[in-house]
């Protein structure tokens, strides 16, 4: 029996989906990993109670503090 791949869901505010989706964001910042990360991990797009699409992660960039990321 195989385990089910992990998958992520980010709940985004309306203007960041849009952003988003248009392809004008590229990037998500988030100040906490909830969950093991990685490269090919399915992530779920969320946004006021729709499920509005999914991608695939290209690379998780864990070495540096959110704070220093934001600067």
């Amino acid at each position: 029996m195989t385990t089910p791949e992990r998958k992520l869901v980010i709940a985004l505010r309306p203007r960041f989906a849009e952003a988003i989706l248009n392809g004008r964001k590229v990037w998500e910042l988030r100040r906490q990993c909830p969950v093991q990360l990685h490269s090919g991990m399915t992530v779920l797009l969320y946004c006021e109670g729709k499920l509005l699409g999914e991608a695939t992660c290209d690379r998780w960039d864990l070495s540096r503090s959110a704070d220093d990321i934001a600067r």
